[in-house]
C-alpha cells in the first residue's frame, strides 16, 4: 500500500510543477476529454479503416467514436493529440483505445509487436 501513495503523491508533484498548458493544449486535451466523456468507445487512430477501426464498428455499433489522429484539419495539432495521447495511454503508437474512460493498454502493444 505504501507504494500506491508515494505513486499518487509522485503524479501530484508532477501535475504542480508541469509548465502551464498552451492554448493548443488545452484545446486538445479538451477534445479527448470531451469525446471519453461522450461516448462509451473511443478510438483514436491513424486511419480509421484499419482493422481496430472495423472491429470496434463492427462489434459496437452504437456509443462508438472513432478519430483519425492524421487527418485532423489543423496540422500542428497533430503531434500535440500524439503526445497528449502519449501521455494518458503510457505508449507512443497508435491505435489507442478508450472503454468507459479507460485505457486499454494491450491495444498500442498489439500494435508495437506486429
Amino acid at each position: 500500500m505504501p507504494f500506491k501513495c508515494c505513486e499518487s503523491m509522485c503524479r501530484f508533484l508532477q501535475d504542480v510543477f508541469r509548465r502551464p498548458l498552451t492554448a493548443q493544449e488545452r484545446q486538445v486535451e479538451f477534445v479527448v476529454d470531451s469525446l471519453v466523456r461522450e461516448y462509451d468507445v473511443v478510438l483514436f487512430t491513424a486511419n480509421p479503416g484499419d482493422e481496430y477501426g472495423q472491429v470496434v464498428a463492427r462489434v459496437l455499433p452504437r456509443r462508438h467514436y472513432i478519430f483519425n489522429v492524421e487527418g485532423m484539419r489543423d496540422r500542428a495539432l497533430i503531434p500535440l493529440m500524439r503526445a497528449c495521447l502519449r501521455q494518458r495511454a503510457g505508449y507512443d503508437t497508435l491505435p489507442v483505445l478508450f472503454l468507459h474512460g479507460h485505457v486499454v493498454a494491450s491495444i498500442g502493444a498489439i500494435q508495437a509487436s506486429s
